[in-house]
């Protein structure tokens, strides 16, 4: 293996908001039910690939993930402005993937990646005021604490990796 890269990929999110207003700027936010369908990709650059497994100079090996996740966030909100309200929140979260891989046993060719995982959360949204609805557009960003690379020295996609950290980019839109 010469050279690994992380691919960015795409994935679907499913929740419920729960929201405890503490005051007029503040709340206090959760997902109480919070289901994230995502994959996890590698690129792997192989000097000399095994070409009876399917390997090319290029491989690219992916890991499926179901992610069930308790975020806890604090809100802060400007003053409605017309029809229009801005909103900041930070955070933190708690992950659990249901399909990990760390303690299958016939997942050789797999990279194998832990259950538990934590991140830190910041992000910005708006409230848009209909006449018979909200929708709230929200652009949030997730940074892994974690390592989550259960690591075995004998696997030929999992030696080379020290250490595998969650990032997230996600945008979000919330109708009440």
């Amino acid at each position: 293996v010469m050279v690994i890269e992380s691919i960015n990929s795409t994935g679907i999110n499913l929740a419920w908001l729960v929201n405890l207003n503490l005051n007029e700027h503040f709340d206090l936010r959760t997902y109480p039910l919070n289901l994230t369908f995502s994959e996890k990709a590698f690129q792997y650059n192989l000097q000399f690939p095994d070409r009876a497994a399917g390997e090319n100079p290029l491989t690219i090996k992916k890991v499926q993930s179901i992610t069930l996740s308790l975020p806890i966030q604090i809100k802060f909100s400007s003053d409605r402005i017309n029809n229009m309200k801005v909103y900041t929140i930070t955070g933190a979260k708690f992950d659990y993937d249901l399909a990990s891989t760390a303690n299958k046993k016939n997942s050789d060719e797999l990279v194998k990646l832990k259950a538990f995982d934590y991140s830190l959360e910041g992000g910005i949204g708006f409230h848009i005021y209909f006449p018979y609805f909200v929708l709230s557009p929200e652009l949030k960003v997730s940074w892994g604490l974690g390592n989550l690379h259960s690591r075995n020295p004998s696997l030929k996609f999992s030696s080379n990796i020290d250490k595998i950290n969650s990032r997230m980019i996600s945008f979000s839109l919330t109708v009440e």
